[in-house]
């Protein structure tokens, strides 16, 4: 997020806002404002551009600068009995793992985390995602919603660690129980089996601590969509699912998330398919996996069989071209880059696709933010 201070002119329903401001919990009312931004010389133009790009309206005025005029969709602090402080809401997208089930020391296995305010939302879970989670600062309790895009295990070999942190470290039951949504078949029955392994480990600590031994997850499945839907949703932002093309796997989807600030994708595994391109409509930013089909070819005959199920990098760029897409953030790469090197020849094949947008070839906490 980003903040801006400013003299507040004018609140929702209030004309004497400054003389007669209304209390904090009802700012959640508001639906319009004017504010006089307080700006230093040089942090002027960047603030007046960033309320333009949100729809904010310039009225000129007797005092310096003028004030702006525009929609509340913001979150407000009051400052001071004259003035308030905005803080703009983001979209931030990040990587948690970059990895595949090869074991890499500095990849962690495949998720991307996107928030937006107070929305948070993990993609696929990998190992390590908990940690990565821990190194953003981003706590099992503040998860809104997880999503899974198949079964295949190292897409979902650390969901079970996210959800039994959360019942250990939920020491007063208080936390809601964790969404989990997912295609039904396959994904959905791995989640009704995922805890029984843990079955003894469960009734011990819970005639330790008294506790029911009842990890709170809430499975949410859908059924796959033949265009994509909408599965989940929380105030202002909405996640739709779409199949892609990741066979043998069955039920394998993609999610597009929209909130106010743009639309990201997130492509789980796949080919490059007509399926991600009507996904894909639209999109700010592309979280597409990318495997380097040109170094396979150079294994022997029978380790090239990934290469039916997964995203050539120079097809991502063909098809990222005609989308117009943004920006694309490349993850679950094959082969792991080690250098910058290597890292450039994903660069490269994309560019041979002919697309001429931002290319990030991820690491582990890569972090693009949308609506800045």
């Amino acid at each position: 997020m980003w903040t801006t201070r400013g003299e507040l002119v004018n609140i929702g329903g209030w004309p004497e806002a400054t003389a007669a401001k209304p209390a904090p919990d009802q700012f959640d009312e508001v639906d319009h404002l004017a504010l006089r931004p307080l700006l230093r010389r040089r942090s002027g133009p960047l603030c007046h551009k960033r309320l333009q790009q949100k729809g904010w309206s310039h009225v000129p005025g007797d005092q310096p600068g003028g004030s702006w005029s525009g929609q509340a969709t913001v979150n407000l602090k009051i400052w001071s009995s004259w003035g308030i402080t905005l803080w703009f809401m983001t979209t931030i997208v990040t990587t948690t793992g970059t990895g595949t089930p090869i074991p890499n020391p500095d990849r962690a296995g495949a998720g991307t985390h996107v928030q937006c305010g107070d929305v948070r939302m993990q993609f696929d879970a990998g190992r390590m995602t908990l940690n990565r989670l821990a190194q953003m600062g981003t706590n099992v309790s503040e998860l809104s919603a997880i999503f899974l895009t198949h079964y295949h295990s190292d897409h979902v070999v650390g969901l079970t660690d996210l959800l039994l942190t959360h019942w250990v470290m939920d020491g007063q039951d208080d936390w809601p129980a964790v969404p989990v949504v997912a295609p039904n078949g396959h994904t959905t029955e791995f989640l009704d089996r995922m805890f029984s392994i843990w079955d003894n480990d469960l009734a011990v600590r819970s005639l330790h601590n008294g506790r029911a031994a009842e990890p709170k997850a809430l499975t949410v499945g859908f059924d796959v969509p033949d265009t994509p839907a909408e599965v989940w949703a929380s105030g202002d932002v909405h996640v739709f699912a779409g199949q892609v093309r990741h066979e043998p796997v069955e039920r394998a989807v993609g999610y597009r998330v929209e909130t106010p600030d743009g639309v990201i994708v997130v492509s789980g595994d796949t080919k490059v398919c007509d399926e991600m391109a009507q996904l894909s409509q639209g999109a700010d930013i592309v979280v597409y996996e990318a495997m380097r089909f040109d170094r396979i070819m150079e294994r022997p005959p029978h380790m090239r069989y990934i290469m039916d199920y997964h995203a050539d990098t120079r097809e991502i760029g063909r098809q990222a071209k005609q989308l117009e897409i943004p920006t694309l953030m490349l993850t679950h790469l094959i082969p792991a880059p080690g250098n910058d090197g290597e890292k450039q020849s994903f660069v490269n094949d994309v560019r041979e696709g002919g697309y001429e947008g931002e290319v990030i070839v991820c690491d582990d906490l890569s972090s693009v933010t949308l609506g800045v």
